[in-house]
C-alpha cells in the first residue's frame, strides 16, 4: 500500500471525528443512560413539569430517529474516504468530493439541531428558557461546549466579536 499523503489523512481525521458524532452516544454506558442521565439534569437545572419532560422526551426521540439517516450517510461517506485513502491509488480529487458530502451533510445536521433547540424553547417558561440558554452557552458542566474549544480565538478574523 503507498504512503498516505498529509491531505489524505488529515481528511481521514476529520471524516472520522464527522462520523463519530453520533446522537445519545455521551456517556460511557451507552446512548439510553447518557440520554437518561441528560434529562435527569435538565429536569433538575430547568425544574421541568412532568408535562414537559414527556414533550422534551418525545420532541428529543424524534429528533434523533430524523437525523439518524443523516448519520447513517456521514458513516458511509467515511468508509467510503478509507477505502479510497487505502487503495494503491488514492484520488485525492474523490477524497476531498466525499470531505465536502460530508461537511454538506453536516451543515444539514446542524440546521436541524437549531430547529429541534428552538422547539423545545418553546416548551420553556421565560426563566427556564434563561435558564436553558445559560446551560447551553456553558455547556453541561460549566466550561465552554464541546464544538467552541476555541471560543478565546473569537475575533474578526473568525467572523465573531473581538474579545473583551
Amino acid at each position: 500500500m503507498k504512503k498516505l499523503t498529509g491531505f489524505s489523512i488529515a481528511l481521514l481525521i476529520l471524516v472520522a471525528a464527522a462520523a463519530g458524532a453520533q446522537p445519545g452516544w455521551h456517556g460511557r454506558g451507552g446512548p439510553d443512560e447518557a440520554s437518561a442521565h441528560h434529562m435527569q439534569r435538565i429536569t433538575q437545572r430547568l425544574d421541568l413539569t412532568e408535562g414537559q419532560q414527556e414533550r422534551w422526551q418525545e420532541l428529543v426521540s424524534s429528533g434523533h430517529e430524523s437525523l439518524q439517516p443523516l448519520f447513517d450517510q456521514v458513516h458511509a461517506i467515511h468508509e467510503e474516504a478509507q477505502a479510497l485513502m487505502q487503495s494503491d491509488d488514492p484520488d485525492p480529487a474523490a477524497i476531498g468530493q466525499l470531505h465536502l458530502d460530508a461537511r454538506a451533510i453536516q451543515a444539514d445536521i446542524a440546521t436541524s439541531r437549531e430547529i429541534l433547540h428552538a422547539t423545545l424553547n418553546d416548551l420553556l417558561t421565560v426563566e427556564q428558557q434563561e435558564a436553558w440558554e445559560e446551560m447551553r452557552a456553558h455547556g453541561p458542566h460549566g466550561g465552554p461546549r464541546r464544538g467552541d474549544r476555541n471560543h478565546h480565538r473569537r475575533g474578526a478574523q473568525f467572523g465573531g466579536e473581538p474579545p473583551a
